[in-house]
């Protein structure tokens, strides 16, 4: 019989190396698993054969009584839904797991820049094997208020960095508590691997920092 000791050894010899992210109601709580991902219907040898869910085979310890149908789940930089929770009786579960339709946005990069400098800083750099979608640029944090600022700013993968948005302008920041968002609209461009996302003043102004937070997802 499988005891609690030898499901521990089964998920931590590294063949279960898939780490899920659940959104519960206490905070995210991160599992390691086993991923097995969905297929689809097919014919062959004049054989019908049926599509398969994506699913996560982990330690029913683990996630009794925190993770429940319905909730989010992030697992290789996918989202999904939790359809149904299968309990075997050997201290193992398995959830079956929806695809969602739409991406979840989540934060790609966080960086203080600075307003004195002319030239592109980097917010975020595309994953080797990935691609990358921002979907929302958050301005926030200001050191110094920008009431009276003259240049605008531009954001982009590009060397000019203005191919996803230009003429930002900033002005509203008026004090470290006030956040400006852009969301994109319509046709943007995709960030290949290695390509840096990042940001262009169009004009040199004192020393003063911003933040700016970057959010899409990896495909």
């Amino acid at each position: 019989m499988i005891g609690e000791n030898d499901v521990a050894l089964i998920f931590e010899n590294g063949d279960f190396d898939t780490e899920a992210i659940f959104d519960t109601e206490s905070g995210d709580v991160s599992v390691q698993g086993w991923f097995t991902d969905s297929s689809d219907a097919t014919v062959m040898y004049n054989v019908e054969i049926e599509a398969v869910k994506a699913s996560l085979m982990c330690p029913t310890s683990e996630i009794d009584g925190i993770v429940r149908r319905g909730q989010l789940a992030f697992i290789n930089d996918e989202f999904y839904t939790i359809e149904k929770i299968e309990d075997n009786g050997t201290g193992v579960s398995v959830l079956w797991l929806n695809e969602m339709s739409w991406h979840v946005p989540k934060l790609l990069g966080s960086v203080v820049v600075s307003t004195s400098l002319a030239t592109k800083q980097s917010l975020y750099t595309v994953p080797s094997g990935r691609s990358a979608v921002v979907m929302i640029g958050e301005f926030r944090s200001a050191s110094a208020t920008l009431a009276g600022m003259t240049a605008t700013m531009s954001v982009g993968f590009n060397a000019a960095a203005n191919d996803w948005a230009t003429g930002i302008d900033l002005t509203g920041l008026t004090a470290a508590s006030k956040v400006a968002a852009l969301q994109v609209n319509g046709v943007t461009v995709i960030g290949s691997a290695g390509e840096t996302f990042g940001a262009i003043f169009s004009n040199t102004l004192t020393n003063q920092t911003l933040t700016i937070d970057v959010w899409g997802y990896t495909f």
